[in-house]
């Protein structure tokens, strides 16, 4: 394919662009500051805005990787970015002006991870979704998307939060935000933050250096199974499955292969197979039985 254009100037970091309504927004460290810009899609910069300071080597001394961490949320004439110090700020996609802010420490009770938040928060109607972790006031918290306000905490579930983005999904008429905490795999109501229910898959790996172990990948979801995987020398991939009870949900330990080493980068579900890494390779899965279709480098 012929290049059409680069884009420079956004700084340092992780996080893809997110591209919506005719504009590309990324986040960057610029500085000490961390950067929101936005262009249109000939990369014309329409407009950019400091978020707040920037996640930086002195923030995380045991492993130093400044720069931006999640890719901003795009809902209709909103755009929603978290920080990775914890600062979460809504504003105008037509002219990047701030609407509010809400800081998950101050505000929430929140604790910043190690290497700093970063999910993309998550939106479901009205409603914006995150996880702060606090030990305290719960993993999960919910906003009022318009105005910051608190809708509720799941005081009922206080994982500490890791760097993987919750999802939505629904099975059997149930809608559960599932996301992967320090203590593995967890589900709660959208409506008000109650648990359904929790597989715990602990990050923590007491072979290797302690806090030297994450969860980085969101869960994927597809029929009935939700599947995740991680690596750091820890426990690999694996799926549950999903089953509604007299009291809510359950999740049933499906099957785990310990060769899914899933750093970064995550996976896709396409017609009921996972494609994903392993090793130093590539990996074709059965989603509800973890068979391998194929496996090898290329």
């Amino acid at each position: 394919p012929r290049l059409e254009r680069t884009i420079g100037g956004i700084g340092e970091g992780y996080p893809s662009p997110s591209i919506a309504g005719g504009r590309i927004s990324i986040t960057g460290k610029v500085g000490a500051d961390l950067k929101l810009l936005c262009f249109d899609l000939d990369g014309e910069k329409l407009w950019e805005q400091t978020h707040g300071p920037a996640f930086r080597e002195e923030d995380a001394p045991h492993s130093p990787y400044p720069g931006a961490r999640a890719a901003p949320t795009v809902d209709g004439n909103a755009i929603y970015l978290l920080g990775g110090l914890g600062k979460l700020t809504a504003y105008r996609a037509v002219d990047g002006e701030p609407v509010w802010t809400v800081d998950l420490v101050r505000d929430l009770g929140g604790r910043v991870p190690p290497w700093g938040y970063s999910e993309s928060v998550l939106i479901d109607g009205e409603k914006l979704i995150c996880t702060p972790g606090g030990e305290k006031t719960g993993t999960f918290a919910a906003l009022d998307k318009k105005t910051g306000r608190v809708v509720w905490q799941s005081g009922e579930v206080r994982e500490r939060a890791e760097y993987a983005s919750a999802i939505l999904i629904e099975h059997e008429g149930v809608r559960q935000v599932v996301t992967m905490t320090r203590g593995g795999l967890v589900a709660v109501s959208p409506e008000n933050g109650t648990l359904l229910w929790q597989h715990d898959r602990n990050a923590d790996n007491k072979t290797i250096r302690e806090n030297n172990t994450a969860h980085c990948n969101p869960p994927v979801f597809a029929d009935g199974h939700v599947f995740e995987a991680t690596s750091y020398q820890t426990r690999g991939g694996g799926a549950v499955r999903l089953k509604k009870t007299s009291s809510g949900m359950a999740a049933e330990p499906a099957w785990q292969d310990g060769s899914l080493s899933v750093e970064h980068g995550a996976y896709v579900v396409v017609d009921g197979h996972i494609y994903t890494s392993a090793g130093a390779g590539w990996a074709c899965l059965d989603l509800k039985t973890g068979e391998k279709r194929w496996a090898g480098r290329g």
